[in-house]
């Protein structure tokens, strides 16, 4: 099975001379990474290559090459190390073998128990979500006005163990987001004002407005074993339930249900309908939806704007950016106008889409039968979202049982990481051939600081942040301009190449929210400190920082997930490799 489209990253060692790249080529490109993302608004160049035209799937190649033989390349990064080893004694290269052997089998240790307790969480959260979609279908059946009651624990909780999760990834800002707010109003209502029937009215349209519409916006699935995506299925799913069992069955449409009295929907029975649209969608917004609104963006964009930015904390603002069809424009607008402007615009496109569906939730006010088919609607949709999930993870094995071809694709990828040239030019005609013969195309990025990267403004210094800056705009790039889909996209990282790699993958996973095809790391090594110490002895490695591309604790970041959210990780050294000895990650 040919590979369609491809994309390569491929890092360059520094003894290439500006003088030696002025040819031109005829896949070279150049593009501007948007000014919001980490090193944007620097220009930088790419060479595509692109595909045969027999080639018939559409998955993509990162390949982040890195020359373990570049002895320029490795001195700068051992430098301080080596100067240190030069001063210890070498007798401290037994004690240090020893230490590092313990150091391997602890971490080993800890990665299979970690593996063993990431399983059972995954088979726990099957059973409460698989309970949860039983439960909640028969208390909605059975005694719609009492789900409230299963929803305010079941709410709250699983909100709170989100924000524990998210503090801890940087991204609780996220709760500042409409969808919890509007549970939280729901919750209110229900224990606080269950007799107002104006604060019914803007929970109704909330739940069956921009909150149930959100779940086809963002592709919310019912993975019964993720967390995450049952949190998000029960967040935005729950107050719909909620609203429906109250509007048809509480009074007083109802004075029978049990529990039915406990609640106030309507001013009386026949009100209800009297209800004009305008009156429904005018509460909703003058009542909670503006207020929301206006709050969100003073507290979330201008008071901690710059200090979000700062930290690198996350917002759905990150998230909208690179989604179709807002992210496009929201980001061309950025290139025009002030930031807190186009906020501002984005925030007016939230309004425009949430009166929209409020329009469509004046309907269902009205109507029983288009609110049950309404509801079943979303919750389909969830369920057929699983499935693509399950059956995209499943489909693979699939496809391989189904296969002819003799060598599998993932043997074919690997081919793709022999030794190649140096310079973006100069090694034009091997990726060529690697292009035709792998059917994929290639995306070749600049190493920064050296070739055609010093012709850029912001491309010329040379730094670890500036690599993974390359390496998103790169990735950014495949997905925004090239149009790849994320989980097309297959990293490959060879030697130095493997500490990008596995933070592009980490960075696509919890910035974007992309799920990435894969990822191969061929000799990769442990850290660049347990690099240094295999050269200069131990006592010379602690000039490294310990988190100097730490590749086993990225991977065990990188797992640290549920099922769903993980990586499929491929990982090749050979034993008779020199330059890096061979360990098991």
């Amino acid at each position: 099975m040919g590979l369609s489209l491809a994309a390569s990253f491929v890092f360059l060692p520094p003894d290439i001379t500006d003088a030696e790249t002025k040819q031109e080529s005829d896949y070279l490109v150049w593009d501007e990474q948007p000014a919001k993302f980490p090193g944007g608004g620097v220009r930088r160049p790419f060479l595509w290559l692109p595909a045969p035209r027999d080639a018939k799937t559409q998955r993509t190649l990162i390949f982040f090459h890195g020359n373990a033989e570049d002895t320029w390349t490795l001195g700068l990064l051992l430098l301080p190390a080596l100067a240190v080893g030069l001063a210890v004694s070498r007798q401290s290269k037994l004690v240090a073998a020893f230490a590092q052997l313990n150091d391997l089998q602890e971490r080993g240790d800890r990665q299979q128990a970690l593996a063993k307790k990431v399983i059972e969480v995954d088979k726990q959260w099957f059973m409460i979500g698989v309970a949860n979609m039983v439960l909640s279908a028969y208390i909605v059946g059975a005694f719609p006005v009492l789900y409230f009651l299963f929803f305010t624990p079941k709410v709250l909780s699983l909100i709170v163990l989100r924000l524990v999760k998210f503090y801890r990834k940087k991204q609780h800002f996220l709760l500042w987001d409409f969808c919890y707010w509007a549970n939280f109003l729901c919750i209110f209502y229900c224990w606080v004002m269950p007799k107002s029937p104006r604060v019914f009215r803007v929970v109704f349209m909330c739940a069956n407005g921009p909150l149930a519409w959100s779940v086809l916006a963002f592709n919310h699935a019912m993975v019964f074993h993720s967390y995450a995506h049952m949190t998000s299925v029960v967040v935005h799913v729950s107050p719909l339930l909620l609203s429906y069992g109250l509007r048809w069955y509480a009074a007083p449409v109802s004075e029978h249900g049990l529990g039915a009295r406990h609640f106030q929907v309507c001013p009386s029975s026949d009100s209800c309908s009297d209800i004009s649209a305008l009156q429904l969608i005018w509460d909703t917004l003058i009542g909670f939806y503006l207020w929301w609104l206006v709050l969100y963006y003073i507290w979330i964009f201008i008071a901690l704007g710059s200090y979000i930015e700062r930290h690198s904390y996350q917002t759905l603002w990150d998230r909208i950016l690179v989604m179709k069809p807002v992210g496009p424009v929201l980001q061309s607008l950025l290139q025009k106008w002030p930031k807190l402007l186009v906020q501002l615009v984005y925030l007016l496109i939230h309004l425009a889409f949430s009166t929209a569906t409020m329009l469509v939730a004046v309907v269902l006010w009205h109507s029983q039968i288009a609110h049950f088919a309404f509801l079943m609607a979303i919750v389909l949709s969830t369920i057929k979202n699983a499935g693509d999930f399950y059956f995209d993870v499943i489909g693979s094995k699939y496809e391989e049982a189904a296969s002819n071809t003799k060598i599998p694709v993932s043997k074919k990828i690997l081919s793709a990481s022999g030794a190649l040239a140096d310079d973006l030019i100069l090694i034009e005609p091997d990726l060529v051939q690697m292009a035709k013969a792998l059917k994929c195309n290639f995306l070749a990025v600049e190493y920064p600081g050296y070739g055609l990267c010093t012709r850029s403004k912001g491309c010329e210094e040379i730094s670890f942040a500036g690599v993974e800056d390359v390496a998103l705009h790169a990735l950014v790039y495949c997905v925004s301009v090239r149009g790849i889909p994320p989980e097309k996209v297959l990293l490959h990282g060879r030697s130095l190449g493997s500490g990008p790699v596995l933070r592009l993958a980490k960075r696509a996973r919890d910035l974007m929210r992309w799920h990435i095809g894969g990822v191969v790391l061929q000799c990769p090594f442990i850290s660049i400190r347990q690099v240094a110490a295999d050269y200069v002895g131990l006592p010379g490695s602690y000039l490294i920082p310990s988190d100097c591309y730490n590749n086993l604790d990225a991977l065990q970041e990188l797992c640290h997930e549920s099922l769903n959210m993980w990586v499929p990780i491929l990982i090749l050294h050979g034993e008779l490799d020199k330059a890096l000895t061979p360990r098991a990650l």
